[in-house]
């Protein structure tokens, strides 16, 4: 039984010399030459899907030749193969001849392969992101496989954030960093649905150094509120600024000594009560948010 049946001729350029076979999937390739009366023979395919309409081709593909020429005599060869590879019932051998100049029985063989991307297998990708991460970090190591086994490339989509090379994204600044996995297939295995992950790239919070937040002396005369070593743990320089409140008393018990960072006092004398509101910062940079810690005291003169 014929299933289908029919003439090729998309336009006035002669094609003989066919021949066709069918994939697992029962997609159909054509293979022949072609030539007129301004153009030397050359090598051409084309084919149709399972799912295609009947009586219909796809767009011809001409197979690529360092060059062409006529023969001047005798006959051009009778017949060509179009053959699938029983390997994997997929993958088209096609070999045809051509002449690379004019003249006679100076023929080349050309043999070609090709596939019909619904009879290639299909793939996956999983790909994990990665948990936020904290800027100061520098890399981060990027896990993604295909279901083929192939390799996976990865491409960063917020290149002012990160950055990739091979399996490693570098940070750049805080903010989301979004990367794109993907695998382009093979001569087996077809081009894989791109997979788009992100995380957070976060600065890092700062911290006082143990012991660089002073007690209060309960007997102050002067009371250092900020010690000589003050820097966060992360090493930025730690201000400190004082804003006092008098609640009881006379102004002339309260003196403040508001000197560099590193020395902030306040001095209590005679009978009075004074509210003190110590302010602590330390300034952001690329990989720390800004430190403040407001610390509240209440000093007053007590009885020698």
């Amino acid at each position: 039984m014929v299933y289908q049946q029919g003439t090729y001729a998309p336009d006035t350029t002669y094609r003989w010399v066919g021949s066709v076979a069918m994939d697992r999937n029962q997609n159909m390739a054509l293979g022949y030459s072609r030539s007129s009366a301004v153009m030397s023979p050359d090598i051409a395919y084309t084919g149709r899907l399972a799912t295609d309409p009947l009586g219909t081709l796809q767009a011809e593909s001409v197979v690529p030749l360092p060059s062409t020429g006529s023969q001047d005599a005798t006959r051009w060869g009778d017949y060509t193969a179009m053959q699938v590879d029983p390997v994997d019932d997929c993958t088209f051998w096609y070999t045809n001849q051509y002449l690379a100049s004019d003249g006679i029985v100076n023929w080349r063989t050309r043999i070609v392969s090709f596939k019909f991307p619904s009879c290639l297998v299909p793939q996956t990708i999983t790909f994990t992101p990665p948990t936020t991460t904290p800027l100061t970090a520098k890399t981060v190591a990027l896990s993604a496989a295909a279901s083929s086994g192939l390799p996976v490339s990865f491409t960063s989509l917020t290149t002012d954030v990160c950055s990739v090379s091979a399996a490693k994204a570098t940070l750049l600044r805080a903010g989301t960093c979004t990367i794109r996995a993907s695998q382009d297939g093979n001569q087996t295995y077809s081009a894989a649905a791109s997979v788009v992950q992100s995380f957070a790239v976060t600065e890092q919070p700062q911290s006082q150094r143990p012991g660089s937040i002073p007690r209060v002396l309960r007997n102050p005369g002067i009371t250092v509120v900020n010690p000589a070593r003050a820097r966060t743990v992360q090493g930025q320089p730690l201000t400190a600024t004082v804003a006092a409140q008098l609640v009881r008393g006379d102004l002339v018990c309260l003196r403040v000594i508001n000197g560099t960072h590193r020395k902030v006092s306040v001095a209590v004398t005679g009978r009075c009560v004074v509210k003190v509101r110590v302010t602590y910062t330390a300034p952001e940079s690329a990989a720390l948010y800004p430190y403040r810690n407001v610390l509240g005291y209440r000093l007053k003169k007590t009885r020698r």
